[in-house]
This record gives C-alpha cells, sequence and structure tokens, in this order.
C-alpha cells in the first residue's frame, strides 16, 4: 500500500488534522532557521557598530590626551624661555621691551588670546604685548587687595570698570568676544 492509499482510507477527522499540521510541520522549522540565520547576520552587524563606535570615541581620546601632552610639553619649553627671559632681567626695563614683547606675542598668538600682559608678584603692571607698560599703577583693586593678603603671585578674574576698557577695547580682535 502506498502513501496515498493510507491517506485515502483515513477518516476525514484525521484528513483535515493531517492538513492542518502538515504545513506548520513544515513552514516551523524553516521559519526558526530563516530567524536563525537572520539573529545570526544583525548580532554580527550589531558587534562590528558597536566596536567601530568604541574605535571612534577611543581616536578622539587618544588625540584629545595626544594634543594634551603636546601642549604641555610646549608649555614646559615655552616657560623655560620665559624663566630664561627673567633671569636675565628681573625689571623688565623698557630697554629691553622688544624681546619682551616678542616673546608674549609668540605667546598671545600661540594660545588665540586678544592681550596679555607680565606683571610682578605684587600685581603691578611690567610689560604688555603691544609695549611698555605705563608709568601709573597698573594693579586692580582686586589685584592689589589679594597681593597684601597673600604677599606671592595669583590669578585672578575681574570684572573690569569703564574707565579700565581703554586698552582692552583697542586690543580686542573680535566685537562678539568683548561686550562693551
Amino acid at each position: 500500500m502506498t502513501f496515498y492509499e493510507r491517506f485515502q482510507r483515513l477518516p476525514i477527522r484525521s484528513k483535515l488534522l493531517a492538513m492542518v499540521l502538515l504545513p506548520l510541520v513544515v513552514v516551523l522549522p524553516l521559519l526558526g532557521l530563516l530567524l536563525l540565520v537572520w539573529g545570526n547576520v544583525a548580532l554580527d552587524r550589531l558587534l562590528i557598530t558597536k566596536v567601530r563606535s568604541d574605535l571612534a570615541v577611543a581616536q578622539g581620546y587618544f588625540e584629545r590626551v595626544l594634543g594634551e601632552v603636546g601642549s604641555s610639553a610646549a608649555a614646559v619649553a615655552d616657560s623655560q624661555a620665559l624663566h630664561r627671559a627673567l633671569d636675565d632681567d628681573t625689571a623688565a626695563t623698557s630697554a629691553d621691551a622688544g624681546t619682551w614683547v616678542t616673546l608674549l606675542q609668540a605667546f598671545k598668538a600661540r594660545e588665540g588670546l586678544d592681550f596679555i600682559n607680565l606683571r610682578a608678584p605684587d600685581g603691578t603692571l611690567r610689560i604688555t604685548d603691544f609695549g611698555a607698560a605705563p608709568a601709573t599703577d597698573g594693579r586692580s583693586p582686586a589685584f592689589r587687595a589679594a597681593a597684601a593678603e597673600s604677599g606671592r603671585a595669583r590669578a585672578s578674574i575681574e570684572v573690569l570698570q569703564p574707565d579700565d576698557w581703554r586698552v582692552s577695547r583697542r586690543r580686542c580682535r573680535t566685537a562678539s568676544r568683548c561686550r562693551w
């Protein structure tokens, strides 16, 4: 007896059951196999994307660290030049103002600053990037108070008064960076 003959002898209930279950028995494993292959490809793509993303972040971090190390090395070298210049002339007289102006202009250009001033530890303005310091006391009230209080060099941030803007306004390169 062949399969076809056996199938014809089955009751109608068995034939209907076979017709319903046969597609599930054939299609379900094929669908599972298809999902397994697709999932494997999708997971590979996801891992590749993640690795590329991690490498891009690592590259950016490495470039930033490399830039900071380069800046630190340049700062050490430049501080040696400044130290040598300070040792050569502790008074920073106007006779050698050209050397100081050149050095300060190099620092200003490298760091992209609008202006740069060299001050004594007590806050007295010694020289600027455009020439010798004015004969008046160039210390701001905040700097004078801080220097008198601690007796050592300090860095500070202060709000300039309109009278203090004269020099700064002339030296500012970009109007958008200076609000008057």
